[in-house]
């Protein structure tokens, strides 16, 4: 009895442990409002992402979302680090706004019942990386090295969320946890067998295509990279007179597959999160209880979104948060570097034509240039000064 129960409240403690760690954490919500024009490239994006990858322990969330027809960035953070990633920012984009907003969230549905009681549907699901994270996705690096060098990824995501209608709603979450610098070690099986040197049955070496070599080049440039745990979840919502679930996973997974290379990386859809049923319990009819396991799905889904959740490790955890009509299953992460980060989430480039998509700032607020006279009586200054 001693060896079932030690497992079992080791899994008890560390869920609590988590979730008591999870409340000890004041988060903040930052949007990203753009300028004119952005003249960086994804690289300072990727710079940004180096800093916040050296705050280990932490989680943050990349957000893309559209409502009332615009598109909008976000970064959520921990309060206690806003004032690193505020900094890191303004280093690589001066001209680039940030404000600490109303968390947009609170416009959606709080769960399924309000959604339904709106009138409002539910699409979305979690992607994945298709193979080991050690294999990158096309980055930016590549779309600039094409023929196309004026191509930004981020056009495909602005032009399929400016199609949405005023009260449709489209958001995708990156959630990231630093890896540690090691990160890498965990793939080298799958390195190895990349680099092995094959034979014939003759005993000559066979040598590698131009292909394969191409791969383990790019394998290697991606090891030597910092790189984040990630949740990629997609959630889109709308009252059911406009709802159009087959619009946004076509569009979705169409901008995605930009991405992929089968030679490399390429996203895939999560099966342990959708809003759509694959088994049928092997019954028939109203006993696979369709309709009732897609609702709870829809449910689970709008609730990760609107947490940021993390979804738990332990046993314990994922039964406390299952359903009789849900068993969670936890989420499924990506290894993804900054370098692939900093491609699928960075301010569109002066490439891009965002005008409406994107509100833009006029001009950039600031302090007072160093060395600005004041003007004032001497005991008005001196009040100032004792203030400070």
């Amino acid at each position: 009895m001693l060896i079932v129960l030690i497992p079992l409240i080791r899994s008890t403690y560390d869920f609590i442990q988590s979730e008591q760690s999870k409340a000890q954490v004041s988060y903040t919500l930052l949007e990203l409002r753009m300028p004119r024009e952005v003249t960086q490239s994804p690289k300072a994006m990727q710079q940004v992402l180096s800093v916040m990858s050296t705050l280990s322990g932490s989680w943050h969330s990349l957000e893309i979302a559209a409502f009332e027809g615009q598109s909008h960035y976000y970064i959520r953070t921990d309060v206690k680090l806003k004032p690193i990633i505020e900094a890191s920012i303004f280093s690589y984009y001066p001209t680039l706004e940030v404000a600490e907003v109303e968390d947009y969230v609170l416009r959606l549905p709080a769960d399924i019942t309000e959604a339904q009681e709106r009138g409002w549907d539910i699409w979305g699901q979690e992607l994945i990386l298709k193979k080991p994270g050690i294999f990158p996705i096309k980055s930016y690096v590549h779309f600039e090295g094409s023929e196309n060098k004026d191509f930004d990824p981020m056009s495909i995501f602005l032009e399929m969320m400016a199609k949405l209608k005023p009260d449709e709603f489209l958001g995708i979450q990156f959630i990231i946890s630093p890896k540690d610098a090691k990160w890498a070690d965990i793939f080298k099986e799958e390195l190895d067998k990349l680099k092995e040197n094959k034979k014939n049955p003759d005993g000559t070496p066979i040598e590698r295509t131009p292909g394969q070599a191409e791969i383990i080049k790019a394998a290697e440039r991606n090891a030597a990279l910092p790189a984040f745990e990630t949740y990629l979840r997609v959630l889109y919502a709308a009252p059911k007179t406009s709802f159009a679930d087959s619009f946004a996973s076509k569009a979705i997974m169409g901008a995605f597959n930009q991405f992929g290379s089968f030679d490399l990386n390429f996203f895939v859809s999560s099966k342990r999160l959708e809003t759509k049923v694959r088994g049928k319990w092997y019954l028939p009819g109203p006993l696979s209880m369709i309709e009732k396991r897609v609702l709870h799905r829809k449910a689970h889904l709008l609730s990760r979104y609107r947490r940021r959740e993390v979804p738990p490790k332990s046993y314990v955890g994922l039964w406390l948060t299952s359903t009789p009509f849900y068993r969670n299953l936890g989420g499924e992460s990506s290894v993804l570097t900054i370098e692939s980060l900093a491609t699928l989430f960075h301010p569109p480039t002066a490439r891009v034509v965002t005008a409406p998509h994107i509100k833009r700032v006029d001009s950039k607020k600031g302090g007072p240039p160093a060395g600005l006279a004041i003007f004032g009586e001497e005991a008005d200054i001196l009040k100032y000064l004792q203030q400070q």
